[in-house]
């Protein structure tokens, strides 16, 4: 089922969006799931309970709790839900570049608008589900490329950093004890690069030694990335330019 939140104190925008998401969707999709708040407090702390949505749109402007810090408090729970901001203004859009946003409709949202803006968020959905196989002393490994936060070359080693919520599937019965082997496999990064260079989700090669996920970026600074796992990795001179060109680039969409 598809889940989705729609959040704006205005609820004639919020039922507009709720009526044009039912239209596109029908047809497509089997089990669509829509809920409606009027505040980003309500939202984040039935998120905060356990609620999770693939999907949310949220107004940037509103009284009790605006769409930025409810997106803060979201995140601390949830790392992959689509956020798609909705506001009357454009001053803000720089703004929801530390919550990942999808993306950023002005209002009045034209139906062109949400249409290309819900089958955006549903071809994201599905790089979520991409996976990723590697072997090591002989055993098929297969990581969701979702869960990677890097990965990180050592000679011809290559180390898979993954969150905790990684998956991994062996396809033979001599299991490998202790989960550092499991991550690790042999080769070269520019290989790894290459093989995912077609991948929905995005990859940055911050450093010769490091290929990012960038879903897990929390935060850029000049000359080096923050992960959501706390750690910080450096980005070369050399790269420095093109990797903020790159996120630049990602967060006007």
């Amino acid at each position: 089922m598809l889940k989705i939140a729609i959040c704006d104190d205005d609820l004639l925008v919020a039922g507009r969006i709720e009526e044009l998401i039912c239209k596109i969707a029908k047809g497509k999709i089997n089990k669509i799931d829509i809920d409606v708040f009027s505040d980003g407090r309500e939202l984040a702390d039935y998120i905060e309970n356990g609620a999770r949505y693939n999907i949310i749109y949220i107004d940037f402007e509103m009284k009790e709790e605006n769409g930025l810090i409810a997106a803060r408090r979201i995140r601390n729970f949830d790392k992959i839900a689509i956020i798609i901001y909705v506001s009357s203004f454009t001053e803000y859009a720089l703004d929801v570049f530390e919550v990942k946003a999808h993306r950023y409709l002005v209002k009045p949202i034209g139906e062109a608008e949400l249409v290309d803006s819900f089958s955006s968020a549903l071809q994201e959905l599905g790089a979520y589900e991409e996976v990723y196989w590697y072997k090591f002393r002989n055993v098929h490994h297969c990581l969701r490329l979702k869960d990677v936060l890097y990965f990180e070359s050592e000679k011809r080693r290559i180390k898979i950093k993954e969150s905790g919520n990684s998956h991994k599937i062996a396809l033979n019965k001599n299991e490998i004890n202790g989960a550092d082997e499991q991550k690790i496999m042999y080769g070269r990064l520019g290989e790894v690069e290459k093989k995912i260079g077609d991948s929905k989700l995005l990859f940055l090669r911050i450093h010769q030694s490091y290929l990012v996920n960038y879903l897990h970026i929390a935060e850029l600074a000049y000359d080096y990335v923050v992960m959501d796992n706390g750690e910080k990795l450096p980005i070369s001179e050399e790269r420095r330019k093109k990797i903020r060109s790159t996120f630049f680039e990602r967060e006007s969409i």
